[in-house]
């Protein structure tokens, strides 16, 4: 209408003018040109309407854009979303003013009005539709197709909102379970999916209200050997009253939760009945549920194995490693003797109950079975002491390995017989004896409990050389004789010049042995001596890896108690350790555990970095290994 008024305006200025310069001729020549252009004011007349009137024409066109929709919803064309104003009342005239967007039927929708960020919505999106169908983005966006557009594809997709009468999300989702089973409930990949492939691949896009064709296959992964929707729909009660007929709530259901509360979700497979029945299964799996059902989608399906109607454990787990426990363990006795074992594994999990019977129960001397007490035989078999000590597992797997075949006694021995009496080749009973020793001393059996052989190497390595009687009645020269045999008088060292600091410190320190170690925590060093009190000569100095600040090594005095090989620490293997005080040891630096000393894992030496132990090369720890007698006198200061 404004347009039409500037026309008008516009015609009687020119007019005007015309007659003003030019004269009447000129004047007509003007309303010639009018007439030309088809331009005159009376046209312009005809041609104005009131604004109430183009507002009813509008709400008329638009109802009529309508029901054209209803009657033809399959048109995707862009012809039938705008028609251009093809009248012969319309202006030729390059300068008019742009009118905006009108009504269908009154001006071109804008060419990039379905373009957004370089993807093209003209399948899923009509801008008509999409305000005539929902009340607030019309309100907000009537006259802005570009914000209607940003709306669409920045919430509207998100809120499921429909844009056009050909397309419908919640429709194309239900469809095609092949793309819920790759999008789940992500609605912009549903409309993206439709825009590059389904558009041209003549999807159902609309009028599907229902799901079609429930998933099985989630993330690249089928489950349809162990899930079936419809069953664990059924079965499964409080599951559908949570996510009702939502294939992909209820398939992720039961991969998350479903699997793991071993929810049976088809009926010709129970996970119960394929643990029960395959005790291979069990061993390597143990109380994983969820590894149970994919199995049998990777390879139990193929093998056809045993899926249903099995009620209880078949070949009860015995054998681990190729040893075969059964002689000292029956899993039913094991789960009922030790309530703490029936709360943690059930009566079910077999194959975790001989796992912790193997790492901790044979190392606690639990009881496996009726018919072996690995108490009794330990007590019973000297032979056997001498080999193991407290290596309680070893006793185990000698009687699997040999005893059995023996005949040897299991049960019934009460207290320790034939105690051990000979140390270093020589026979201490006329000096020693375990009861009379272990009834004395209450320190060693804290330290030793019933093990009569570390008991008696205390006796001979420590013990006599302070000076403990072991003995109610005892020879006192016999006892001087066998001391000395065991521990000779070293002779006097030749005189020696002093190197080190800790030579002066060495003299007031006398030790049982020959040797004397010192460890001087402030220079992180060792220096070992040779002699007695006051007469100590120089053996050797060398840097030590002593306790960080967090974990000080101890300080005192005190004496070599025990010896071993190599011992594991976490990840590393000490080789050479000589034990200096309960968990205080000296020992090489750390290796990685390997049969033989060939990487080290850490190799620090002159700071202090160890949880308390004493680090040293691993040949300075080979010497103190095959050189210090126990009973050897360390003094550790700072």
């Amino acid at each position: 209408m404004h347009r039409k008024k500037n026309i008008r305006n516009e015609v009687i200025r020119t007019i005007l003018m015309a007659a003003v310069v030019f004269g009447v001729s000129s004047i007509v020549g003007v309303r010639v040109q009018a007439e030309e252009s088809q331009i005159t004011e009376n046209q312009v007349k005809e041609n104005q309407v009131t604004e109430n009137e183009l507002e009813e024409n509008q709400s008329k066109e638009s109802q009529t854009e309508e029901n054209t929709q209803e009657s033809q919803p399959s048109q995707n064309t862009k012809e039938s979303k705008v028609e251009y104003n093809t009248s012969s009342n319309s202006s030729n005239n390059d300068d008019e003013e742009d009118p905006g967007p009108v009504g269908p039927g009154t001006a071109a929708l804008p060419e990039m009005a379905h373009v957004y960020e370089g993807i093209d919505y003209y399948p899923v999106y009509d801008f008509y539709y999409y305000t005539s169908q929902y009340s607030d983005i019309k309100r907000v966006f009537g006259n802005d197709p570009e914000g209607a557009l940003k709306h669409y594809v920045t919430f509207g997709i998100k809120e499921g909102r429909q844009a056009t009468s050909s397309f419908d999300i919640k429709s194309y989702r239900n469809a095609n379970p092949d793309l819920r089973s790759e999008f789940e409930y992500d609605n912009k990949k549903y409309v993206l999916h439709f825009i590059r492939n389904g558009n041209y691949e003549g999807r159902i896009t609309n009028g599907v209200d229902t799901i079609r064709n429930p998933i099985t296959k989630l993330r690249g992964k089928d489950y349809k050997s162990v899930y079936d929707y419809e069953y664990y729909k059924s079965n499964n009660p409080d599951v559908y009253k949570a996510y009702g007929d939502d294939d992909i709530a209820l398939l992720k259901h039961f991969i998350e939760f479903g699997m793991r509360e071993e929810r049976q979700a088809k009926e010709d497979f129970d996970e119960k009945s394929y643990r029960y029945a395959n005790a291979d299964l069990r061993w390597a799996f143990k109380a994983d549920k969820t590894k149970y059902y994919n199995h049998f989608i990777k390879y139990g399906y193929k093998e056809g194995r045993v899926t249903t109607g099995v009620t209880e454990l078949k070949n009860v787990i015995t054998k681990a490693d190729g040893v075969d426990y059964s002689s000292v363990y029956n899993f039913k006795y094991y789960i009922q003797s030790y309530p703490d074992l029936k709360n943690a594994f059930g009566t079910e999990d077999d194959a975790s109950a001989l796992d912790h019977f193997l790492k901790y129960g044979m190392r606690e001397r639990r009881k496996g079975n009726e018919n072996f007490e690995v108490n009794s035989y330990r007590y019973q078999y000297r032979d056997l002491r001498l080999a193991f000590k407290n290596n309680f597992p070893s006793y185990y797997r000698h009687y699997i390995q040999h005893g059995r075949y023996e005949n040897r006694n299991t049960k019934g021995v009460t207290s320790l017989q034939n105690p051990v009496t000979i140390y270093g080749g020589i026979e201490l009973a006329p000096i020693y004896d375990y009861y009379y020793y272990a009834s004395h001393y209450p320190d060693l059996i804290n330290a030793y409990g019933d093990d009569d052989v570390s008991l008696l190497e205390h006796f001979g390595g420590i013990g006599i050389i302070e000076g403990r009687v072991a003995k109610d009645q005892y020879d006192q020269a016999l006892y001087a004789d066998v001391k000395e045999r065991l521990h000779p008088t070293p002779p006097p060292p030749p005189p020696v010049v002093a190197t080190d600091s800790m030579f002066y410190v060495a003299q007031k320190y006398s030790s049982p042995s020959q040797y004397l170690i010192l460890v001087d925590r402030s220079r992180h060093q060792v220096g070992i001596f040779s002699g007695s009190k006051g007469r100590w000569g120089e053996v050797d100095y060398f840097l030590c890896g002593d306790g960080k600040a967090s974990t000080p090594t101890v300080e005192g005095l005190f004496h070599i108690i025990n010896k071993k090989p190599y011992f594991d620490s976490g990840s590393a293997r000490c080789w050479y350790a000589t034990r200096i005080y309960k968990g205080y040891l000296f020992h090489s630096v750390l290796y990685t555990q390997t049969s033989t000393p060939s990487r080290i894992k850490d190799g620090r030496l002159g700071v202090g970095v160890s949880h308390g132990c004493v680090r040293l090369d691993i040949n300075k720890a080979k010497w103190i290994y095959d050189n210090i007698p126990i009973g050897t006198t360390v003094v550790i200061y700072s």
